[in-house]
């Protein structure tokens, strides 16, 4: 209920994201958005001590990790993740805690890793519905896609700006 609900457009019944719906007992549309909150930088923390580079520590890694966790989860106990089942943790993690707040995309780009969607799940609420065609399932790492065109705006303020040539 935190991040979702349910509820009918035409007949038909989807799923929504309520994550950034009003305050409750408030005007409509009001929201305390929130730019960078400590849940990220936890993450970013766990992330860029279990990288491998000159500040490596998974022992503050896996701590950071689950801080965030010991405050999500009732009655968690640290599993002890190490090498590559704590960036899996951590990116799971990310998934999770920043659902919806336009970090996946970001996130997947940095990482060098490619979008991929899901293939048997439709678009109503029950998993019908019409499923994501072939073509639009991937998202190779090498497409152009995952680099977005300059805007129009942007060209006709800055003379000396051309369009990337794959985007004309």
């Amino acid at each position: 209920t935190a991040y979702f609900s349910v509820t009918p457009y035409n007949g038909i019944v989807y799923n929504h994201v309520a994550k950034y719906l009003q305050r409750p007992a408030t005007t409509a549309n009001i929201l305390d958005f929130k730019v960078l909150r400590v849940a990220e930088v936890l993450l970013n923390k766990a992330e860029a001590y279990a990288q491998n580079s000159p500040i490596k520590d998974e022992a503050k890694a896996l701590a950071a990790l689950d801080k965030l966790r010991s405050n999500r989860y009732i009655g968690f106990v640290s599993p002890g993740e190490t090498g590559v089942a704590l960036l899996n943790a951590i990116y799971l993690e990310r998934r999770l805690e920043l659902a919806f707040e336009n970090d996946r995309f970001y996130d997947l780009k940095r990482r060098n890793v490619p979008i991929n969607r899901d293939a048997t799940h439709g678009d109503f609420a029950d998993g019908s519905g019409t499923v994501t065609p072939a073509q639009y399932r991937t998202l190779a790492v090498t497409d152009k896609k995952w680099q977005m065109p300059f805007s129009q705006t942007a060209i006709n303020v800055n003379p000396n700006l051309t369009q990337d040539l794959e985007w004309k």
